[in-house]
């Protein structure tokens, strides 16, 4: 019995090749291109609620770096095994300050209709910092409740997965990321 199930599922059968290529380009574009996260916890509220899910994408990091106001998703530097969804605020070079309760990148204050809170806290005694190279600053949108950049300082460019940039549910906020 076992010969003859064997002899039904042959590599050279077209369907098992097809298959078999399949997993391969998907594999291939889950690794090196894009994939689909889950958004956990309200960090990033308004813009990403607790379960929306979003597209990732992972190419264009090969090529260049994020840029300010991206939406990335990290390694976290304070939990393996577990990842962060943050806005990037300050890239290499820049000089990020919370000045009563704004924020300034570079000496500029921003203006940033994304976030969810009129003010911005340090949450340390430490109210500046400068980007090394090959880093980045980022924090939540949900400022009063987000574990980022402030706390555990900046990330390295390395650690970062991807660059979000649009949420495929829940169905009635289908769209891009701001």
């Amino acid at each position: 019995m076992g010969n003859k199930l064997s002899n039904n599922l042959k590599i050279n059968d077209p369907f098992i090749k097809r298959l078999i290529i399949y997993i391969i380009i998907a594999v291939l574009i889950r690794v090196f291109i894009f994939n689909i996260t889950s958004v956990k916890g309200s960090s990033m509220m308004p813009t990403l609620e607790d379960g929306d899910k979003i597209l990732t994408q992972k190419l264009s990091l090969y090529f260049s770096s994020p840029k300010r106001g991206d939406i990335v998703v990290i390694h976290a530097p304070d939990k393996k095994y577990y990842n962060y969804i943050k806005r990037v605020i300050g890239l290499p070079g820049d000089r990020i300050e919370i000045i009563g309760g704004k924020l300034f990148v570079n000496d500029l204050l921003q203006i940033e209709d994304y976030i969810s809170e009129d003010s911005t806290l340090p949450y340390t005694i430490e109210n500046s910092w400068i980007v090394p190279e090959n880093q980045i600053f980022v924090m939540g949108d949900n400022r009063g409740h987000s574990k980022d950049s402030r706390i555990f300082g900046t990330v390295n460019m390395k650690d970062i997965i991807g660059i979000s940039f649009f949420r495929i549910y829940p169905i009635f906020k289908i769209g891009s990321l701001k």
